[in-house]
Formats: structure tokens, sequence, C-alpha cells
């Protein structure tokens, strides 16, 4: 697992990116600011050679040196996949193939579903609500999980989910209120 830290030195403003791949130092990459005479004599020092040294360093250097992880936001397409991930994970029970072909699935889907939403956000909920409600589908459908198969049948999937639990297409539900909070658009 790769990891990346920012480390800011507070004094002249200086910021490094380091990066620790399985828990050890990797990388170093300056990102902004000059070298001073204090990150000249003190660079080795204020570099952890471990991740779990972090936290060590940290208190070490109060006041002077920051070090803050990195964070990255996932993309929508992460977002889908994981779900996705998780779903058949849970489904079928084994670790799915995944293909270019599924990529190219998947963007399909990804793109259908949020031409019929309002945010990108709402097209994500959709994604979920129709895996969520999946053992609801006919037998023929719930054996097929692949997402070339879901692409090519989304439009019937979603009609059979939303004719199943009863959600109209503007989000009203006949049946249960339950249904509607998983699948709504």
């Amino acid at each position: 697992m790769t990891n990346h830290y920012i480390i800011t030195v507070v004094k002249p403003n200086m910021k490094l990116r380091l990066t620790y791949k399985n828990k050890r130092f990797s990388a170093i990459k300056h990102l902004s600011g000059t070298f001073d005479e204090f990150v000249i004599r003190y660079l080795g020092a204020i570099l952890p050679v471990y991740e779990n040294e972090v936290t060590a360093k940290t208190k070490e250097y109060t006041g002077r040196v920051t070090y803050s992880l990195e964070v990255k936001e996932k993309t929508l397409y992460t977002q889908f996949n994981d779900v996705w991930h998780v779903f058949y994970m849970d489904f079928k029970k084994i670790q799915p193939k995944f293909t270019g072909a599924d990529g190219n699935a998947l963007k399909s889907i990804i793109k259908y579903l949020q031409s019929i939403s309002a945010t990108d956000q709402e097209a994500l909920a959709i994604w979920k609500g129709v895996l969520n409600q999946w053992h609801l589908l006919d037998a023929f459908h719930k054996k097929n999980t692949d997402l070339k198969y879901i692409n090519s049948r989304l439009n019937v999937i979603i009609d059979e989910i939303k004719r199943i639990t009863g959600v109209g297409s503007d989000g009203s539900n006949s049946s249960t209120n339950e249904a509607a909070e998983s699948f709504t658009y």
C-alpha cells in the first residue's frame, strides 16, 4: 500500500511530499519553498524511515515541522467500481475478474445514470439502489452480474426493480418506504 505525506517545514515554508510503500520510505519530492540551513542540516533527521515513525517525528518537531497524510478524493468511476466490487463479493462470494471491457461497460453505466440524474451523487445512489435490490430480480437477470451484461440490459433491470418495489419514476412508492429509500430517482 502506498501513502503520501505532506511535510511542511514552517520557517522557510517549504513543502515536501514523502511516499511510503509498504510502510517504508520510498521517495521524496520537493513541492514548494526554499531550502534553508535548517532543512539542509536536518533533512535526514526530519524524514521518518518508517511510516509508523511519523507520530514520533510530529511530536519531536512540534512548531517547526508538520506532517499530514495526503488524502485524495475518489473519482466517480472509482466509487462506482468499489460499489460493484463489494456487491459482487457479497453476492458471488468470489473476487471478480475485471477487464478493460468491464471498465468500458462501467463507464457506459455511469454515463447513462448521470443522464437520468440531477447530480453525480444521485447517479451513484441509483447504482447502489440497483445493486442493493439485485436479489429481487428474476433468476435470469440475477445470475448475470457481469458488468457488460448489466450495461446491455440496464433499462430492463431498472424497470423490473421499479415494478417489483413499486417505486415510480418520480421516486414515489406504492408499496414500502424501505424500497424507495434504496432505489429512487
